[in-house]
């Protein structure tokens, strides 16, 4: 079994007075380009990390029966919390989980079902995803690593634990892998 956790609790600080996720992209909302992808993926299990505006969100997306939603009380501490969060909520069966970020609206079906089947075939190690040699997200981990995942703090994802083990990785041949919307004028890219 494969989880995604989608991560949409930050502030997007950069991007405004507006929530990003929920800023028009491409006749849609970010976020809804992010959860659709997700959804028609391979994953069995979709969990979606709220927070900042967190009523908004849930409000917009009520419609997804198929996604459990998580509201992280303590978003201000940073990334790790909700990445913690999601971990907490796992379904028992999970053999991998695939942490993706909210604000990344280009990424194809295509390539998270690539992430999750070389996931499915090595199953010990992580597996990320480049475009050529930049190393972007979302990135699939074995649930061995939950435990290390479980102490990072602040406003750190899991880079940190990503360095400190040996990975797989899958070359794309999509860089929306290192496309995120952080300002207002990224929408336009």
């Amino acid at each position: 079994m494969i989880t995604a956790i989608i991560l949409a609790a930050g502030k997007s600080k950069r991007f405004g007075k507006s929530n990003k996720l929920l800023a028009p992209y491409k006749r849609n909302l970010v976020l809804n380009h992010t959860l659709n992808k997700v959804l028609k993926s391979k994953v069995d299990e979709v969990l979606l990390v709220t927070g900042y505006q967190n009523n908004k969100i849930q409000n917009q997306f009520k419609k997804y029966s198929n996604i459990k939603f998580l509201f992280n009380k303590k978003f201000n501490k940073g990334m790790s919390s909700s990445i913690k969060l999601g971990l907490k909520n796992m379904n028992k069966k999970t053999k991998g989980f695939m942490i993706c970020l909210g604000d990344m609206p280009k990424i194809s079906t295509r390539v998270y079902d690539q992430i999750i089947s070389k996931f499915k075939k090595i199953k010990n190690y992580p597996v990320v995803p480049f475009y050529h040699s930049k190393q972007g997200n979302p990135v699939c981990f074995p649930i061995k690593l939950k435990i290390k995942l479980m102490k990072i703090n602040g406003d750190q994802g899991a880079k940190k634990v990503l360095k400190q083990c040996r990975f797989k990785k899958i070359f794309v041949k999509s860089k929306s892998i290192l496309f995120d919307i952080d300002h207002k004028h990224d929408l336009k890219n």
